[in-house]
């Protein structure tokens, strides 16, 4: 039994690294390895309406600018950049084997922890620590999920599926339409042969939390131990994303208009959205929980203005099932009072 477990874990680790070079193919053949030379108030285009980035935009385009007629500054800046990378490795900067530490160290997705935990990320930060106080009196728990740039689909599918444990009629409802969904992706033009085994594993996981199979603390646990076991969480996590890029392919008129810069919405979806570690942003939130017709609430606590988190819910107007806070660049899973 033991063999038969480690050889589906190794099928399964194969299958994700075929998805991986197909991908990796596509991009190779749209994106050059280096390209012509571009302004560096190019970064705009990724950062609209950030004002933290934007300013770093424009001091470092005018640093550079100063490099460039300043012959010693540049000499300076040159041997400090050359030697930073030993220097933080001195400084205990695991940088040659940084994801690999990452994996060893922190859990895809952690147990519940009081809200009041992320005071200790921004001590002395005051409009941070305003902000945490007006999350608190909302939210009672959250858990980190691993920052992989899988966070969001991680985030998601553990919330939604831990609602599913106690809700016997929005769990019909979702087993029926993981059911049809790869049929779905099939007549969308994705390969069956594809999509065999991460719908396979994403349907095991569902029935998972079946609420007429055992106890809620029982499912609960397995759960867990489910979503930090690789093979089957990042099964998972390959699927919402094919959904998501599925979503996208059946409304391309539409969501075109969200893509920022010169993507197609083909490019958009094999570069973006169905390559793991990715991460996400809105035009992946609104697809996928248009795909399954979830509501999600995300909570946005970033530096912008006031001392109060910002919600957005998604698509609008629909209850939210999944809690989740953004913080710029990660999601973590959040439990409302």
């Amino acid at each position: 039994m033991e063999k038969l477990e480690q050889n589906d874990n190794v099928n399964r680790d194969e299958l994700i690294m075929q998805q991986q070079r197909e991908i990796e193919k596509e991009i190779s053949e749209t994106i050059p390895l280096v390209s012509e030379k571009l302004p560096v108030a190019c970064l705009n285009e990724e950062y609209l309406g950030d004002a933290v980035f934007t300013s770093k935009i424009l001091d470092l385009a005018t640093y550079l600018e100063h490099l460039i007629s300043n012959k010693d500054d540049y000499e300076k800046f040159r041997q400090l950049a050359e030697t930073s990378k030993d220097k933080l490795v001195e400084l205990g900067f695991p940088l040659e084997d940084f994801h690999e530490t990452i994996s060893e160290t922190i859990p895809l997705v952690s147990e519940k922890l009081p809200v009041a935990c992320l005071n200790e990320e921004y001590l002395g930060d005051a409009g941070f620590t305003s902000k945490i106080l007006d999350l608190a009196s909302k939210y009672s728990f959250m858990r980190r999920t691993r920052p992989d740039g899988n966070c969001f689909f991680r985030a998601f599918a553990y919330a939604y599926l831990e609602h599913l444990i106690s809700n016997k009629d929005d769990y019909e409802k979702f087993r029926q339409l993981a059911e049809t969904s790869k049929d779905k992706l099939v007549e969308l033009g994705f390969p069956r042969l594809t999509l065999e085994d991460f719908h396979e594993t994403f349907m095991e996981v569902v029935r998972k939390v079946d609420p007429n199979a055992t106890s809620e603390g029982d499912m609960s646990a397995q759960l867990h131990n489910v979503f930090n076991d690789q093979g089957y969480s990042d099964y998972v996590v390959v699927y919402l994303r094919l959904l998501t890029s599925g979503k996208l392919e059946e409304e391309a008129d539409f969501y075109q208009n969200f893509i920022e810069g010169n993507y197609t919405i083909e490019e958009f979806r094999h570069q973006e959205v169905e390559p793991m570690y990715k991460e996400s942003d809105h035009i992946h939130i609104i697809a996928l929980c248009s795909a399954l017709g979830v509501g999600v609430r995300v909570e946005y606590m970033d530096r912008g203005e006031g001392g109060m988190v910002k919600a957005h819910d998604f698509p609008e107007g629909q209850t939210p099932k999944v809690f989740l806070i953004y913080r710029p660049g990660h999601y973590d899973i959040l439990y409302p009072n």
